[in-house]
């Protein structure tokens, strides 16, 4: 944003999303909805059933058996949450949809384009869209003063946020670009089968009858099974050369 339209005038709001309650909010009800489970799934596997994170291979069978049932899970919640009564005080009986159908129509439409041949990016922004906001403005935009101090909210803030020790504590309300962005670089884990053995993988855990149950027990069922095989998949392959 700051690219499109220019440094200095509350392009970008820098800092934490304390500036968006809303988002706080949106987080909150995500990890208690849906990340928390998964997870504490994923601990209990890795503490009870064999499922070591350091290696590529136990990572590409997570992702090969699960990953497709979170997506699947979370474009079901995302379903259920956009369309969901809001109990907050300023926007009761209303949905998240319905807000942000009322927000364009009210705002006008927003986008931002990149071109993928030359990544040139360019942005459609209303006419009468505010020049901009001065630092005083900026400090104070959007900041929901009383659920800022909600307990719940700052503590799942905190515990998503951990610093090091040996930082300065951040300060939340601080609107100025850091030093360093935080990044995360997730890398597609190295799959260890042939095309051949992972057809002979999916095609014995499609006779397993928990196979897509949904609880927990039958999951763990299933990477169990499943890790068994692999190695055994594995096994012959090397005493096979």
């Amino acid at each position: 944003m700051e690219r499109i339209r220019g440094l200095g005038r509350g392009s970008y709001i820098w800092g934490k999303s304390v500036h968006n309650i809303r988002i706080e909010r949106l987080w909150l009800d995500l990890t208690q909805g849906l990340g928390k489970k998964w997870k504490l799934f994923f601990l209990k596997l890795e503490l009870h059933h064999g499922l070591d994170r350091n290696d590529g291979g136990h990572i590409w069978l997570l992702h090969h058996l699960f990953l497709a049932v979170i997506n699947n899970e979370l474009e079901l919640w995302i379903g259920a949450w956009n369309n969901h009564t809001l109990s907050h005080r300023t926007e009761r009986h209303t949905t998240p949809k319905v807000m942000y159908v009322q927000g364009s129509a009210r705002y006008g439409h927003r986008t931002v384009q990149v071109d993928p041949s030359t990544g040139e990016v360019s942005a459609f922004i209303p006419l009468d869209d505010p020049i901009s906001l001065d630092t005083e403005q900026t400090a104070g935009y959007g900041i929901d003063w009383d659920d800022a101090l909600d307990s719940r909210l700052s503590g799942h803030h905190h515990e998503q946020n951990a610093h090091r020790s040996d930082e300065p504590v951040p300060n939340i309300y601080v609107d100025s670009a850091p030093e360093q962005l935080s990044h995360v670089e997730v890398l597609q884990p190295n799959c260890p089968f042939s095309h051949v053995d992972i057809r002979e993988l999916d095609d014995f855990l499609d006779s397993f009858p928990r196979r897509w149950e949904p609880d927990e027990i039958s999951r763990i069922e299933v990477w169990r099974t499943a890790l068994d095989k692999a190695i055994e998949i594995l096994t012959r392959g090397v005493l096979e050369r």
